[in-house]
């Protein structure tokens, strides 16, 4: 059984991790269900807390979504293959390509989207 492979940065992987999970449950709510039954949500109490409990907010999920679109196509494929298993199929019958080949484009998108997303350390160090 292959292993997963290392990703860098971690912040990025945990942001991507968090994008997928945030649109699966996005995308499953679209079905025509209700996600609560109506006659209990009079007795549920509201939202807890008016944070992400991963820690991204909403601007870096927009931010990530504008970076992905300015990414190259088979960079963007890689890790929607990698960090959206559902999609790999859909992905695979459109892009054939050898697992080594897939690696590297994800690690190439990632490269990108760092440089995109990271803050220059100028930048940051004035926020501190």
């Amino acid at each position: 059984m292959a292993r997963k492979p290392q990703l860098e940065p971690a912040w990025l992987v945990s942001l991507l991790n968090a994008w997928a999970y945030r649109s699966q449950r996005e995308s499953s709510r679209a079905l025509g269900w209700y996600s609560i039954c109506p006659m209990l949500q009079s007795g549920i109490p509201g939202k807890a807390r008016s944070y992400e409990p991963t820690g991204f907010s909403e601007r870096d999920y927009s931010d990530l979504l504008v970076a992905l679109q300015e990414l190259e196509l088979v960079n963007r494929m890689a890790i929607g293959r990698y960090f959206k298993p559902w999609a790999r199929d859909a992905i695979d019958a459109e892009f054939t390509a050898s697992d080594d080949t897939w690696l590297r484009r994800l690690r190439a998108g990632l490269d990108q989207l760092d440089s995109k997303l990271r803050l220059p350390v100028a930048d940051w160090q004035e926020c501190g």
